[in-house]
């Protein structure tokens, strides 16, 4: 099967709740933005005709969503709160619990990327290329592949990143003074905190400033 090109090779994933967790855990989030967008588009429709029943179940609705996500938020930081490597991930700036959860459900090992090339295109942040003639050229686009659920925790986190801590600032101004936008600019740091992630789980070393 393996020489015709067929099935895919198994990887054992120790974290499979972990990444189980977190991604329903991001989904309610995004469940809940686009709830609270509906609520307020039917309210906004039937203003005073709405009965107090309808906004009763409403409220409900949005509240339920909202103590289910707490629920599985908690159950995911206790799937991986006893390991080594979701303390270390913490020490960056920008990641917290739920961020750093997600990091170590969506790649489950690092070993298994052998570059920090490699864990980016998995994340699908890296450049899309496109070939005119016998050249190649990025389209400053990134190419989505991958993990949509790692990409969009630390797309978040690379935002926070930023604020924080003087390396990823600098980056970050260096590519808007560049004339990068603030997406274009934020994912270029997306990718290095990447590569500061893979160096910090490897290494086994709490994250430091470079000196």
């Amino acid at each position: 099967m393996g020489l015709r090109g067929e099935g895919r090779l198994h990887i054992p994933e120790p974290y499979k709740a972990t990444k189980h967790y977190a991604r329903s855990c991001q989904k309610l989030s995004v469940l809940n933005s686009s709830f609270n967008q509906y609520k307020q588009h039917i309210s906004g429709l039937l203003s005073d005709n709405l009965s107090d029943d309808s906004k009763e179940l409403l409220e409900s609705v949005k509240g339920a969503i909202i103590e289910t996500r707490k629920q599985l938020y908690k159950e995911l930081t206790n799937s991986v709160s006893t390991t080594d490597v979701f303390r270390l991930l913490q020490t960056i700036p920008g990641v917290g619990p739920y961020t750093a959860a997600s990091i170590i459900g969506e790649i489950q090992d690092m070993k298994r990327f052998t570059s920090a090339k490699a864990l980016i295109a998995f994340a699908g942040l890296d450049p899309k290329i496109i070939q005119s003639g016998k050249k190649l050229n990025s389209t400053g686009r990134m190419t989505k592949r991958g993990s949509s659920y790692l990409r969009r925790s630390i797309f978040i986190s690379a935002n926070a990143a930023r604020r924080c801590d003087a390396q990823f600032k600098e980056l970050y101004d260096k590519k808007r003074a560049e004339g990068k936008t603030y997406t274009e600019a934020n994912c270029v740091v997306a990718r290095k905190l990447l590569k500061v992630a893979r160096s910090v789980w490897l290494s086994d070393k709490d994250y430091h400033l470079p000196e």
